[in-house]
């Protein structure tokens, strides 16, 4: 008897075990969407019922749900909209099932340097739109061709101020995408926080226009990515090349932002700006408001062929900044002409050590670090431990019997 109820136990165990796993998979395969060449948008999105569009595939994502992308050019979809929340334990994720081998291609003709802003159903010209929504992860797409690649944003509430903001989005995540010739930015963020940009690559050629007669160089895809009151926000393991005019710009009201171990070969003007967009009077309905406490470490800044850049870092509308680790060469022979530039509206504490800047296009005329001559009175800067090679001078600027000033290695 006891043999019995042993067994009968154990069959027991074995039944409930079966039915938990075969619970768990039910589980996972609902949550799993599927978007495929082949597919139709009647379809319910399932691995053998997919559907066609990824604007159709992401209208039915809720917490916890991923859509899966499978290889192919999808052409011109735009203005794909993410308007849910996932959480930090169900993210909503939207995923190539081979990363890179899923294309979205807008209409910008060659030439074009903006392409399509307004569109018939009163969208801009972005392939992908992540409202006011939180945890939200993008895998592995190529995106090519739109006024923006993926827009990221509270775009109802563009005139309130920060401090009428509640319940800001965050935690949204970008990684292992390529955003390649887009008119404007390949990404855009605005008023979101904790975004994370890795592993992605941004390609900018130029066009050529006129001005008054004379032709002049205009980047296609003018930003790589940028970012508007932005806390928190990280881009990291990135590559950049080409002519975007600023690669990576931390714009107004950015704090606590990271630009970490990113290579960056070309940018027509800046790879990393700190403070964008400077404080333009003492209007309180005029001012840019100042970014803060920002960090750029382990970035490598050099030309490309065709591509030279003219100011691989600088500091400007900023308040606290860390520049530390860098690798800065290569840069060209124009009014900037310093590696690292600090500007007239940076103030706190600027500190910049343990960087190589060398090989000015220019040596004659280049310094390794450029400072205003009309900095702020209370800037405190802490400059010290950098290398320079192939440079007309270390440093230029007036530094003032204020300055916390150490010996730099040369």
């Amino acid at each position: 008897m006891k043999h019995l109820l042993k067994y009968a136990f154990i069959i027991f165990l074995s039944v409930i075990t079966l039915m938990l796993i075969s619970c768990s998979n039910k589980k996972e395969n609902d949550s799993k969407y599927y978007v495929s060449l082949q597919g139709n948008d009647a379809n319910n999105g399932k691995i053998n019922s997919p559907f066609r569009t990824i604007k159709k595939g992401t209208s039915v994502l809720t917490a916890g749900d991923t859509l899966i992308i499978k290889p192919g050019n999808y052409g011109y979809e735009y203005a794909i909209k993410i308007n849910k929340n996932g959480t930090k334990e169900l993210p909503i994720v939207i995923m190539a099932e081979k990363k890179g081998a899923v294309t979205l291609n807008g209409p910008r003709k060659e030439g074009e340097v903006d392409g399509p802003d307004s569109l018939e159903d009163g969208t801009n010209g972005s392939a992908i739109i992540i409202g006011n929504v939180s945890y939200v992860v993008i895998d592995g797409l190529h995106i090519t061709n739109y006024l923006i690649g993926i827009d990221v944003g509270i775009w109802n509430d563009n005139l309130l101020k920060e401090t009428e903001i509640k319940n800001k989005p965050h935690n949204v995540t970008i990684k292992n995408c390529t955003f390649e010739q887009n008119g404007k930015d390949g990404i855009q963020v605005f008023r979101v926080d904790s975004v994370l940009i890795t592993n992605c690559t941004f390609i900018s050629d130029f066009v050529m226009e006129k001005e008054d007669g004379e032709s002049y160089p205009n980047a296609v895809q003018d930003y790589g990515c940028n970012f508007y009151s932005s806390t928190g926000s990280i881009v990291e393991d990135c590559y950049f090349f080409g002519a975007a005019n600023q690669a990576l710009s931390f714009k107004e009201g950015d704090k606590d932002c990271i630009a970490r171990r990113n290579i960056f070969e070309g940018a027509l003007y800046t790879a990393i700006y700190f403070g964008q967009n400077k404080i333009v009077d003492n209007n309180e309905e005029n001012k840019n408001p100042s970014c803060k406490n920002l960090l750029a470490e382990y970035n490598i800044v050099r030309g490309a062929k065709g591509f030279r850049v003219k100011s691989p870092i600088r500091a400007d509308n900023v308040i606290n900044a860390i520049i530390r680790n860098n690798y800065f060469e290569g840069f060209d022979k124009t009014g900037l002409t310093s590696g690292i530039n600090i500007f007239d509206e940076a103030k706190g504490k600027i500190e910049i050590y343990n960087n190589i800047v060398a090989f000015s296009v220019d040596k004659e005329k280049s310094a390794g670090i450029g400072i205003a001559d009309n900095l702020a009175i209370a800037t405190k800067l802490n400059i010290h431990n950098n290398t320079f090679y192939h440079l007309a001078k270390d440093i230029s600027g007036n530094l003032r019997s204020d300055d916390i000033y150490e010996k730099n290695i040369t």
